[in-house]
Parts: structure tokens; C-alpha cells; sequence
């Protein structure tokens, strides 16, 4: 990268790799009238000379040359009837921080399960309208976020500080993102730890109650299922009551400590047990007591209660399922 110490812009290359191509991206020149030009690879060659000052490198073959303006856009609905929007089709903004792809990729995830729930007969067609309802505060703060962090970006290339790597923060790395405040957000635990139902649900380390190898909570979640999660030998049976009663809509594990004798019996054999030996597990959930923690498809919290099964029967209830 050359960047220009006044316009805070100038010329990029990055090498596409498994080719010999590059990709360009530099300012446009500007006509009389102060408006961009159309790129031609006469215009490119003379802002990688004017920018990068290497006399010599000669640019060939252009076989893409496009303008990007930023745009910072968000369509005021996300469904209408049997038609919804995601991605850009749904809110454009700024390339600083990345946030373009993923958060398309989230739009996607949210809406996906929600649609197989309904149209497998699991879910009335009232849980599509939770799609606008969780992912439009999402898209508006995304479009603040990546204006913000463009205006870091410019600034601190202007002030020869730093490039597009001042636009990384915390927040763009996008695993904060949740939906507390949403409808399908049930919180009935006792509130003693940080994590609540619409956060992010985190991963941790455990061991197969059975073959003793090490499980990630991600490849347990992973697929378009519902995941129980019951947390002390205490939710055992509301463990074996929901695999039993809600065959199909979830898979559910019983997490046990080191300190802890699973249950035993024919009883507990569907209910996968997994050992928290080290209690990577609860310090994730931040969870000290019996506790259940229902979570949906796309690895969001839905559900956090004591180990009851009235109180997951009543969440998938609430979907409207038949």
C-alpha cells in the first residue's frame, strides 16, 4: 500500500493467489469538473506512478476495471409477504472492517433455519417475521460500525499512522453480535452469570462420556438442529424428558464435572454425556448450578432455565409448532 499523506488514499496491490494476476484498487483521477474518471489502464499506470513512485513496473492485461463508490444503505424492510431481503440486497456500506460477507452470511444463517422449521410443519409461518425483527438493528449497527471505522482509516492515513489495519476493533470481529432483546430471547435461570439467552453461544473443550475423546461443543451444535445443553447431574432427567418428547427438533447432552457421577441405567442411554473435566464448559456459560441452556440452529442462545421440561416444551410451544 501507498497511501497519500493529504488524501489519505492511494494504491493497493494484492497478489490473488494460485494466479499470477493481481488485484489494483487506487484513487480515481479526477476530471476538470472535480467528478471521478472512468478507469482505463492509461489512468491506473499514471496513479501507480504518481502514488507509488517505482518507475519501471509497467501494468498489463486489465481484465476488470470497475469504480467503487461507498454507499451506506439500509432497505427499511427486510420481509414483505414471501419475499425477504439479506446481504447487500438488504444493507450497503463501507469495506472498512470487513463486515460485508460475514454479516450477509449471518442474514442467511438467521433466516435459514427458520424457513426449514416452518416449511418441515415445526414452526407457524409467524417465527419469518423474527428474521427483520433480529436482523435489522444488526444491519444498522453494522452500517454505523464500518462508517465509523472508515473515518479511523482516513484519518489515520492522513496522519501516516496507519492503513486499513486501523480498521480491526473488537467489534469487528463480530463475535459481540446478539439478539437479547428479541422474542425468541427466554430467559427464565436464575440471573447469577453473564450469559443470557440471545448471546452468542461459546465453545469449549469436554470429553465423551463413553469413549473418553475430546469434544468441541461446536461439532455438537454444528447442523440445523436444536442443542440442550443441561448443565449437572441435576438435569438429567429433564435431559432424557425433552431427547424423548422432542425426537428430532434437538439433540441434547448432559455436561458433568470431574467431581460429578453421571447418571447410569438404560434410562441415560440416548443422552450423550460429556465430561467438563477441567470446567472449560461452565466457565464459558458462566454457569455455577443446575442449569439448562437451549440453543438454536444458528448457535444462538434461545433458552436459559432451571432443569425443567416444562420450560423447553413451552419454548418450541411458543415457535407455534403443530
Amino acid at each position: 500500500m501507498w497511501l497519500h499523506p493529504e488524501l489519505g488514499v492511494g494504491v493497493a496491490l494484492c497478489p490473488l493467489p494460485g494466479t499470477r494476476a493481481w488485484q489494483f484498487q487506487g484513487a480515481a483521477e479526477l476530471d476538470a469538473d472535480g467528478n471521478p474518471t472512468e478507469p482505463s489502464l492509461e489512468t491506473l499506470q499514471r496513479v501507480f506512478d504518481r502514488h507509488a513512485g517505482m518507475r519501471g513496473v509497467r501494468l498489463h492485461n486489465a481484465t476488470w476495471l470497475s469504480t467503487y463508490r461507498v454507499n451506506v444503505r439500509m432497505a427499511q424492510r427486510f420481509r414483505r409477504g414471501h419475499i425477504f431481503l439479506a446481504g447487500d440486497a438488504a444493507h450497503v456500506h463501507s469495506i472498512a472492517g470487513g463486515l460485508g460477507m460475514n454479516t450477509g452470511i449471518q442474514d442467511a444463517y438467521n433466516l435459514g433455519w427458520k424457513l426449514g422449521l416452518v416449511l418441515a410443519g415445526g414452526a407457524n409461518p409467524g417465527l419469518l417475521d423474527t428474521y427483520e425483527e433480529e436482523r435489522l438493528p444488526i444491519a444498522a449497527w453494522t452500517l454505523n460500525l464500518s462508517s465509523e471505522r472508515q473515518r479511523v482509516v482516513i484519518a489515520a492515513s492522513r496522519a501516516g499512522q496507519a492503513g486499513i489495519d486501523a480498521a480491526g476493533t473488537r467489534d469487528t470481529t463480530q463475535l459481540g453480535i446478539g439478539y437479547r432483546g428479541s422474542s425468541l430471547a427466554s430467559d427464565l435461570a436464575p440471573a447469577a452469570g453473564t450469559l443470557r439467552a440471545g448471546d452468542r453461544a461459546p465453545d469449549a473443550p469436554c470429553r465423551d462420556g463413553a469413549t473418553h475423546q475430546q469434544v468441541r461443543l461446536f461439532d455438537v451444535f454444528r447442523g440445523p438442529h436444536f442443542t440442550l445443553l443441561g448443565f449437572g447431574v441435576g438435569c438429567a432427567a429433564a435431559i432424557r424428558a425433552a431427547e424423548a418428547t422432542h425426537a428430532g427438533y434437538l439433540h441434547a447432552r448432559l455436561i458433568v464435572a470431574a467431581s460429578e457421577t453421571p447418571p447410569a441405567g438404560p434410562d441415560t442411554a440416548s443422552s450423550a454425556i460429556l465430561v467438563d473435566g477441567e470446567g472449560h464448559a461452565r466457565r464459558a456459560y458462566d454457569i455455577s448450578t443446575n442449569t439448562l441452556v437451549l440453543l438454536r440452529p444458528d448457535g444462538y442462545v434461545g433458552l436459559t432455565s432451571p432443569p425443567d421440561i416444562a420450560a423447553v416444551s413451552g419454548y418450541f410451544d411458543a415457535l407455534g409448532r403443530p
